[in-house]
């Protein structure tokens, strides 16, 4: 961690293209060999007052940059993509005939209403009366005005806007209402708004996480801001607060959907979040957060009891403009692991703020091992874009309370300590961890850190204290926990890109950073039970558990992180690497990926693949021979014992359907970039030098 170097490359671009197949939406499947290109001449839903209509095409190849820019200009609207080859657009008669004349489609037929809806919903509706709380997704901003006037007509009175981008309505509807709704060409979507509740039924001192020895070098959050969205703040008053805030940089606001008036803590979930994040362990060391040197910007979005009022696009705005690029939010909706309106908006702000890491807590919904198709992770921490964290066991040896205790659990877990791995020092995950995969198939959480005993701050206001200070720390359980302590970490990695001359580092190379550390917990703690999988990225714990020193001072050579940019389908970039030692190797690739269509029953839009030559051999993410991941936004190869010599790192766009698509790779192990520009380069590429440890 002590100098860097910058390459600065140039490009050039190569093109190919994807084979078309099945369009497969969430609820059904589209055989175009079997479905002509439709009448579209009387359209089943009502036209817009613009007379558009919406309309599902698949192009004989996907449309490359600047073809959709063309679409663009003949006045098409695109609502999303259906991976892995169709398009979701929003068109006149007559610019759907001008886009046919001038592209092959082998199929364009109308976005019918049994597609804007999920089964569950359908039902979910039906049950509700008059009582069904929706959001309605809208085909675009212009539509605004007529589906309100859609509602009052049919009877709904209490109607707001959640976000301009892309543009949602929540409200309360009937299920006539609710037909009505999906027959209109102006509505995209319409689904149950669940509500939000935190996730919370001495990590950085011990060798889980491996914060300690960061800081200790100086990274310590400083210089960076992050932004912590939660019931509240110990007191609500800068000038007489917790001793572990004083003194700290602090900003608090009230979250814009939420009526209270001051932002002090009433439950003390937020105090405690915001403590492991930057509190200063100023009564007692060994409690200060990960990053006891950051600024603070809180946003109260505490409600009665556990609820929270969930923050819009405008508090989202706020905290950026107020410099904070890292966001934390231990709470969350309903655990199915799908993929909603909620997931669409947040993996829409990561877009929007392409420096700020959203960071969110899976949920605490699992109730079993089950390492298969558990599907328990919240819709928002579902979204794509976002870093997902599960909880992992403490270590506090002398805490002698089982899941059985406390939770009630039964199996395995009954006599086991809630923070003590038993069975040869395998760390395993915690009772109440929620576990993917999402309904998709995408390796949810990201990322694990402990959210067992966690010990911070406690407010003044919550239930021991009274409002009076009788205690400064408290214990917690739940994802919640974990959150804040990967966020803390992530300020770490912050300050040290920053110190690196990295002014606005990615989210997107944020998280590389982090994930291409993280270290195994094998299979888990059990004898007998296999609690996670022993491949990666799995749906239990992702790509392991924070292990921020590797991820920043790796035990084997040097740390590389590079930005890239592909542009269409086949384009590829490749870096050149000398290895001078045999040992363990680490590359990760990150990208932000467009939003698509909720109808789609694959959430990954552009499709990228990590390629790794060595001495005559080719590895793609996982270690595989060929391509086998299509639904991930984060790839990594682990090899713990790659041979020394010449090493290629290719990344390649196996299917573009939104491009231009930027990337970030973080890779270790390695001694020497080699700057000689590849064929195939795809657009200017930034090779950094960030750190160096010869073994």
């Amino acid at each position: 961690m002590k100098k860097i170097v910058l390459l600065t490359l140039l490009a050039a671009s190569l093109g190919a293209i994807a084979d078309p197949g099945l369009i497969y939406l969430r609820e059904t499947v589209i055989d175009p060999s079997e479905a002509s290109i439709q009448n579209i001449a009387e359209p089943v839903c009502v036209p817009t007052a613009s007379g558009k209509s919406q309309y599902l095409i698949q192009p004989e190849k996907n449309f490359t940059t600047e073809e959709t820019k063309q679409i663009k200009r003949l006045g098409i609207t695109f609502i999303g993509c259906v991976p892995p080859n169709a398009y979701h657009i929003l068109a006149s008669q007559k610019e759907l005939e001008a886009l046919k004349n001038n592209f092959q489609l082998l199929y364009a037929g109308e976005f019918l209403p049994e597609y804007k809806t999920t089964a569950s919903s359908k039902t979910a509706i039906a049950n509700a009366g008059k009582n069904f709380s929706a959001l309605v997704l809208l085909s675009s901003e212009g539509e605004f005005e007529e589906v309100v006037s859609a509602l009052v007509s049919g009877g709904s009175r209490k109607i707001k806007g959640v976000c301009g981008e892309p543009p949602i309505l929540e409200t309360k509807i009937t299920k006539e209402l609710a037909d009505l709704l999906v027959k209109m060409s102006a509505v995209v979507n319409v689904e149950e708004k669940s509500e939000n509740f935190i996730f919370n039924d001495v990590a950085k001192t011990t060798n889980l996480m491996n914060v300690e020895d960061v800081n200790s070098s100086g990274y310590t959050g400083k210089g960076v801001t992050v932004c912590v969205a939660d019931t509240g703040l110990d007191s609500g008053d800068p000038n007489d607060i917790h001793p572990d805030f004083q003194g700290k940089d602090i900003t608090g606001v009230i979250c814009s959907t939420n009526p209270r008036d001051d932002w002090k803590d009433l439950n003390g979930h937020g105090t405690h979040v915001a403590g492991s994040v930057c509190g200063m362990g100023r009564q007692n060391g060994q409690m200060a957060g990960m990053a006891p040197d950051a600024s603070l910007y809180f946003i109260c979005c505490g409600a009665a009891g556990t609820g929270v009022y969930t923050p819009t696009e405008s508090d989202v705005k706020g905290a950026y403009d107020a410099g904070a690029r890292i966001m934390s939010n231990s709470w969350g909706d309903s655990n199915d692991g799908g993929y909603n309106s909620d997931s669409l908006l947040w993996d829409g702000y990561a877009l929007k703020y392409p420096d700020m890491l959203f960071v969110f807590a899976a949920g605490n919904a699992n109730k079993k091992i089950d390492t298969v198709n558990n599907a328990t992770i919240s819709h928002t921490a579902s979204a794509k874009n976002l870093l997902t964290v599960g909880a992992s066991e403490n270590y506090r040896p002398t805490y002698n309370k089982t899941y059985g205790d406390l939770f009630g659990a039964t199996g395995v877990f009954k006599n086991d300590k809630v923070a003590y791995p038993s069975y040869d020092n395998k760390q395993g995950m915690a009772y109440f961890s929620s576990r993917g995969p999402t309904k998709d198939g995408r390796a949810k959480p990201d990322i694990c850190a402990p959210g067992t005993v966690v010990s911070s701050t406690e407010s003044i206001f919550d239930q021991t204290n009274d409002g009076t200070r009788k205690s400064y720390y408290v214990s917690m359980n739940g994802t919640s926990m974990a959150t804040p302590l990967t966020s803390g970490a992530c300020a770490d990695i912050l300050q040290y890109l920053h110190e690196q001359g990295i002014e606005a580092p990615s989210s997107a190379m944020i998280k590389a950073v982090l994930i291409n550390g993280a270290r195994t917990m094998g299979t888990g703690q059990y004898k007998d039970v296999v609690e996670i999988p022993d491949y990666t990225p799995n749906g239990v714990n992702g790509f392991g558990h924070v292990n921020l020193k590797e991820s920043l001072d790796p035990e084997y050579g040097e740390l590389f992180v590079m930005e890239g940019t592909v542009t269409n389908t086949g384009d590829s970039v490749t870096f050149s690497f000398q290895k001078n030692y045999s040992g363990k190797f680490d590359a990760t690739l990150c990208w932000t990926d467009p939003t698509g269509s909720l109808a789609a029953s694959k959430n990954l839009v552009n499709d990228l693949d990590i390629i790794v030559s060595c001495g005559g051999e080719t590895y793609y993410a996982g270690g595989a021979t060929n391509h086998v991941d299509s639904i991930n936004n984060v790839e990594k190869l682990h090899n713990e014992w790659l041979s020394s010599g010449a090493i290629e790192i290719t990344i390649k766009g196996e299917n573009i359907m939104n491009g231009p698509q930027t990337f970030a790779i973080a890779v270790s192990g390695v001694e020497e970039f080699i700057p000689e520009p590849s064929l195939f380069f795809a657009s200017l590429i930034f090779a950094l030098l960030l750190g160096r440890k010869k073994k």
